[in-house]
């Protein structure tokens, strides 16, 4: 039972993270937009 509380906290964690680490993407391509760096688009990766 223990491991099951473990491993749905763990699933939590990883989708906060994914949702930070996708906000940071977005947030770093805006600004490479903004200065003209780049015109690659980033497409978020669906999650399973």
């Amino acid at each position: 039972m223990e491991e099951r509380k473990t491993v749905k906290a763990l699933r939590q964690r990883i989708k906060v993270l994914e949702k930070m680490l996708l906000e940071e993407v977005l947030k770093n391509d805006l600004m490479n937009e903004k200065l003209g760096l780049t015109n690659i688009k980033v497409k978020p990766c669906p999650v399973v």
